[in-house]
């Protein structure tokens, strides 16, 4: 399963960051989107789903909904993920 370091190789080499800016980059999202959720309660991220918090007697929970692009694309026979921009299914 990738991490942060798999991720931020992959980001670096697709937009010509260094490593350690794409490094950066992915924890201060990560950051922004908990900081979000902890606010919100709820972040959405148009063509990936959204993250809803749940508070329940049992503690907290996360539940995601992915969008109806990103199971598309999880779907797809080639398992290939369609590129940014390319034309899909609009169903979000």
């Amino acid at each position: 399963m990738p991490g942060i370091l798999e991720l931020s190789r992959e980001l670096a080499r697709e937009i010509g960051l260094s490593q350690e800016k794409a490094r950066i980059f992915l924890r201060v999202l990560l950051e922004e989107m908990t900081l979000a959720l902890r606010r919100d309660g709820r972040l959405s991220l148009r063509e990936f789903g959204t993250f809803r918090v749940r508070k329940g007697s049992q503690g907290t929970r996360i539940i995601f909904r992915p969008s109806g692009r990103l199971r598309a694309s999880l779907n797809r026979s080639d398992g290939k993920p369609r590129p940014p921009g390319a034309p899909g299914p609009e169903v979000d």
